[in-house]
């Protein structure tokens, strides 16, 4: 381990993607999508289409030991419209580690952002991370990221939590019960929408985002600018895409994607919103998310869901449950930083204020 400080820091430039992903690849092991890394790469930052590409890296000669980088996105913050960033990727060569990188490069990446006029910075820090983001970095731990489950096949978690091969099928049969009649009561609620399968968003998209875009006081813009980048473009994702129709009109829309995990396959719900003036909208795709999932193996559904979201309630009567975090597969905290005085700490550190979702996150 390099006794000294030897590293320079610099901005990206072009063609230091190579290094970056080996970097990526050496610290956390695995590939930065689900199992290639160049195009994901390219993806996240080069086709972002919120400008600049972001990072900030530390050299040793012509070995990168470190980078922290955040990805530019539009945000709406009480019905106007700011820049803020999303972190992520932060690492450090472990031979590295202990020579104050970590808070090198994001301070000076975050001069840099303020300059320009990035309003603030937010993400989803780990167990291991989340205290030295608020330590070190002036962050805000707003919340524990507000994580809401719905059981699909219940006997499975039940015999891996017990052990018991009867409890977990008395577990089932209880379940399917209570389920069947929950289902039938959201089905009925959510009746007299069609629900569409889409490849992609199309002007319908924009129509519902002008209907919801004030229902949270902080959350990133939802138009088919960003959905298309974040879900259609993403290579090796596969996302399922559902829309809600009432005759020609679409009234909202959900994004599913499944993943398999110590839980067995676990469905997500990316995001999905729908106008508030659209009662059952939500409740269709909802109702569409749960039987697909029973017909494809899924063990449980999982969506993040803030404590201010209007459609909170929806969630609770399609029995979608809150999980403490003990139970979370991965402890993320949801937190935040000011870089301008362009927002305000009292909206950001408010966690009613934020409307949240799986795929403001990078990690799926």
């Amino acid at each position: 381990m390099p006794s000294e400080r030897r590293w320079v820091m610099r901005d990206w430039a072009p063609g230091d993607e190579r290094a970056i992903i080996a970097l990526y690849e050496r610290v956390f092991g695995k590939a930065m999508g689900p199992t290639e890394s160049l195009r994901h790469w390219q993806w996240e930052f080069r086709d972002n289409p919120v400008p600049p590409i972001a990072i900030k890296l530390a050299w040793d000669g012509d070995r990168l030991v470190a980078q922290y980088t955040v990805s530019p996105l539009r945000l709406a913050v009480e019905g106007r419209e700011v820049t803020a960033c999303l972190s992520h990727d932060t690492m450090t060569d472990p031979d590295y580690q202990g020579q104050g990188l970590f808070v090198a490069t994001a301070t000076a990446l975050y001069e840099d952002l303020a300059r320009q006029g990035v309003a603030f910075v937010f993400g989803f820090p780990n167990a291991n991370s989340i205290a030295g983001f608020v330590r070190r970095l002036g962050w805000t731990e707003v919340m524990p990221t507000p994580v809401l489950v719905r059981p699909v096949r219940v006997g499975k978690l039940l015999r891996d939590r017990t052990g018991s091969r009867v409890l977990a099928a008395a577990g089932d049969a209880l379940a399917r019960a209570g389920l069947a009649v929950a289902g039938a009561g959201a089905r009925l609620a959510g009746s007299g929408w069609e629900v569409r399968v889409e490849s992609g968003f199309g002007e319908w998209a924009d129509a519902v985002w002008a209907r919801c875009s004030r229902q949270h006081r902080v959350w990133v813009v939802r138009d088919r600018a960003y959905l298309n980048w974040r879900y259609v473009t993403r290579p090796e994702s596969g996302y399922v895409v559902r829309s809600a129709w009432d005759g020609g009109t679409c009234a909202g829309w959900a994004i599913t994607t499944d993943r398999v995990s110590e839980q067995g396959k676990v469905r997500f719900v990316m995001d999905a919103i729908a106008a508030s003036d659209a009662r059952g909208a939500l409740d269709a795709l909802l109702a569409s998310v749960v039987a697909d999932a029973s017909r494809d193996g899924v063990e449980m559904i999982s969506a993040i869901v803030g404590p201010g979201s209007p459609h909170r309630a929806t969630y609770l009567r399609h029995l979608f449950v809150p999980l403490p975090e003990k139970y979370f597969p991965k402890e993320l905290h949801f937190g935040c930083r000011p870089l301008t005085d362009d927002v305000g700490t009292g909206v950001l550190n408010d966690p009613s204020a934020w409307g949240l979702a799986w795929g403001d996150d990078d990690v799926m």
